[in-house]
């Protein structure tokens, strides 16, 4: 099965502590959605992300293929179903529409953003770095900032 990740698991070496075994095919994006940090963690020391509808806005992710083993770890790390619920989602990837993939959803958002702690940050942006667009990994790198200093 499918799994676009958009936060932390974008980083290879993070989701590797979770899902030992995936294959990492490539960039994809999520239309019609933009990543907020309207969850907050107390195991990430802060907000963490989450995809907000905005019809408008694309979100760029790593697509991952994982097995029926890879999914349940990937529930428990991810808290679903009281934290994060897993939903199905349609991605593009490679300019082909990839249907019933799967991401997750937070729970119960809060409609202010949350500030990330600054390794939870590290994680994300390395991982985006990798594969995603310069322009999409910039707009990332300051919307993180922008939470920053608006909380300082």
């Amino acid at each position: 099965m499918y799994y676009f990740a958009y936060g932390s698991c974008m980083n290879e070496t993070d989701f590797r502590r979770t899902v030992p075994q995936f294959t990492r095919l490539g960039k994809a994006e999520l239309h019609g959605f933009q990543v907020g940090f309207t969850m907050k963690s107390h195991t990430r020391n802060g907000g963490v992300a989450d995809i907000v509808d905005r019809s408008d806005q694309i979100v760029e992710g790593v697509l991952y293929e994982i097995d029926a083993i890879g999914l349940q770890t990937l529930d428990h790390r991810e808290g679903h179903p009281n934290f994060y619920k897993r939903i199905e989602i349609d991605v593009v990837y490679q300019g082909n529409i990839i249907e019933r993939v799967i991401t997750y959803k937070g729970v119960a958002p809060d409609f202010d953003e949350h500030p990330p702690s600054e390794e939870y940050a590290d994680i994300i942006l390395s991982g985006a770095s990798e594969l995603l667009s310069g322009s999409y990994v910039e707009k990332l790198h300051s919307h993180i900032h922008g939470l920053w200093a608006r909380n300082r």
